[in-house]
């Protein structure tokens, strides 16, 4: 029974990544170089943050609440914002594969570290926190692929208004900024991505809230920014990717 359900965990963790890309453009184009390409910006993106926390910024302790920590939450969540534009910039993948490809990396090298705590679903005794952090990997992951709809829907919008810039480094923080500014439904989405880890800190920290709770708050907030760039960023993606013309840039 412990061997089931490890299998279990693991097959909730990582088949629905595996299903979305069978049946998507990226597995009838057998794509799967923006899936490697998100994966690796990925680990990139995380090694530089920890190199700049552990260089500039103290130690703090997480299990404890203070507006300190959630200002350096905050800041991860807009760094990684920040690479997802970078890496839209800079792949060379059809257009209509590109931000499913690097969201699909994303949330798979986001899920590959779990593997190490599913293991401690082999014990003699049941624990349904390795099911419920499955399921939380199942949200992240429509929460990457969603989000970078949405920033490749904001860089599509500033291409076309004439503000593309080159590949160094600093007009593309400029560019990512100028996105930041403009309002629209989009940045909405951005702003309540950044916003769950902040929700589940608190609820955690200081309310008490138990597993199932948080888990059924992030449940919420996702499927509600989900529809929010259904109706609006996405559906102007997929519309822009459907013509030939645009999917070959």
């Amino acid at each position: 029974m412990t061997v089931l359900h490890f299998l279990s965990c693991v097959g909730i963790t990582y088949a629905p990544i595996y299903i979305a890309y069978k049946s998507t453009r990226i597995g009838e184009f057998k794509s799967f170089s923006p899936v490697l390409f998100g994966a690796a910006g990925y680990f990139v993106t995380q090694l530089a943050k920890m190199m700049l926390l552990a260089t500039f910024l103290p130690s703090f302790d997480t299990s404890i609440y203070s507006v300190y920590q959630e200002v350096i939450r905050l800041f991860n969540g807009v760094v990684d914002l920040f690479a997802i534009f970078v890496l839209l910039h800079l792949s060379h993948a059809p257009k209509d594969v590109r931000a499913l490809g690097i969201g699909l990396g994303w949330a798979l090298a986001d899920a590959l570290p779990r593997v190490y705590s599913l293991w401690g679903a082999m014990p003699l005794e049941f624990d349904s926190m390795h099911l419920i952090n499955s399921f939380e990997s199942n949200v992240a992951t429509l929460h990457s692929v969603a989000i970078c709809y949405v920033v490749a829907s904001l860089t599509r919008k500033q291409k076309k208004s004439g503000n593309n810039s080159n590949n160094s480094g600093s007009n593309m923080l400029t560019d990512f900024l100028s996105i930041l500014r403009t309002p629209s439904m989009a940045l909405l989405s951005l702003i309540i991505y950044l916003t769950v880890p902040l929700v589940h800190s608190y609820l955690n920290l200081v309310v008490g809230a138990n597993a199932f709770v948080l888990l059924a708050v992030n449940i919420a907030m996702v499927l509600a920014n989900s529809l929010l760039i259904v109706s609006g960023p996405l559906k102007s993606e997929l519309a822009s990717s459907s013509s030939p013309t645009m999917a070959r840039q």
